[in-house]
């Protein structure tokens, strides 16, 4: 067992604050045994934040901002969102987010905006290099699928070493999802809503209720 205390600030982070998906798989990450299953570990927190993210941003875009509507991203969504591959999922990531210049008032996460446009600016523009840490991820990904796999355990903790480096950067920008809980909502009697909290590796059941006026 890695123990939390003997970890940086930033990996202490994310087992204690993010929510239980992402802190659970990192642990894998920090378990794993030999490099290869390291990168496997690694590209699957990517891939699972990367796709939750994602759609969350689609949820909005195609459910509440129906004024908003972008042809490009439209006929992206209608012809590769079912089946969507890691790569897709970046690139309707982005593009959604592109939809959205100048209209960072519209997002509850508005550091999902930030993650993307330079607000200082008038008109915003994208940072800059923004996208490199996703693409080359997947880059990572798809030879591992598609190509032939490192053959040393050399091979592999170069390739770790450089997955792990972009995963980080990838994790810092979703930094924001720290301030935001991830529950389950349970039963509802006259006080409200039971709930579930999922965060860092726990999974607790707090006492008070999520008060609502009506259940």
């Amino acid at each position: 067992m890695v123990s939390v205390e003997n970890l940086d600030a930033w990996s202490q982070s994310i087992l204690k604050e993010y929510p239980y998906p992402v802190a659970a798989g990192y642990r894998k990450v920090l378990l794993a045994s030999g490099w290869e299953n390291r990168v496997e570990a690694a590209l699957k927190v990517f891939e699972y934040s990367l796709q939750t993210i994602s759609f969350n941003l689609l949820n909005q875009y195609l459910l509440r901002d129906l004024d908003l509507s972008d042809p490009g991203l439209n006929q992206l969504l209608l012809d590769h969102l079912r089946r969507a591959t890691l790569g897709t999922w970046k690139l309707m990531f982005f593009e959604t987010l592109k939809a959205y210049r100048g209209q960072r008032d519209r997002f509850f996460v508005k550091e999902l905006y930030d993650l993307y446009w330079d607000s200082s600016r008038t008109p915003p523009i994208a940072w800059q290099k923004v996208m490199v840490p996703y693409d080359r991820l997947i880059s990572i990904r798809n030879v591992l699928v598609h190509q032939t796999k490192p053959r040393t355990e050399a091979a592999w903790q170069a390739l770790g070493e450089e997955g792990l480096v972009h995963l980080r950067t990838v994790l810092t920008q979703f930094a924001f999802i720290r301030d935001y809980h991830l529950l389950e909502i349970g039963t509802c009697d006259p006080d409200g809503y039971g709930y579930k909290l999922y965060r860092g590796e726990e999974i607790t059941d707090p006492t008070d209720k999520l008060p609502l006026r009506a259940c």
